[in-house]
């Protein structure tokens, strides 16, 4: 079972970012850490729709820039790829996957079952929503 588990709700870019920056980080210091995808974060994953919250969509140009920057990727693929990368799990809620008629997910994302999702979320030690 992972220590830390982050699930992402919505889907949008900011939260993502935060979220998967956040996972990559502390994996990074030696945490076992998962996140799961659910609701509008699948439906965003499923369409690579990579849009920022209404209060920030004025300020993509600069916040994007920033990101790039920063090393960080701007794209949903790229953000689920780094934290693969860093060695974060990455599962999807199958309910969710049902629910929104998904076929296919990007590289790396495991599908996981509704009993081995509430297991997951009763063992870790901290479940965490999105950033």
């Amino acid at each position: 079972m992972h220590e830390l588990v982050f699930v992402i709700r919505d889907g949008f870019a900011n939260s993502f970012n935060g979220t998967m920056m956040a996972a990559s980080n502390l994996k990074q210091k030696g945490f076992d850490t998962a996140v799961v995808l659910v609701e509008e974060a699948l439906a965003a994953v499923s369409k690579d729709i990579f849009r920022l919250s209404p209060l920030l969509e004025e300020d993509r140009d600069m916040i994007f820039s920033s990101w790039e920057k920063k090393g960080r990727p701007t794209d949903i693929k790229g953000l689920i790829k780094m934290a693969k990368d860093a060695g974060v799990a990455i599962y999807a809620c199958k309910a969710w996957v049902e629910n929104l008629g998904i076929t296919e997910l990007p590289e790396g994302v495991e599908v996981i079952e509704m009993p081995e999702f509430y297991e997951m979320l009763a063992h870790a030690r901290t479940v965490i929503g999105s950033i």
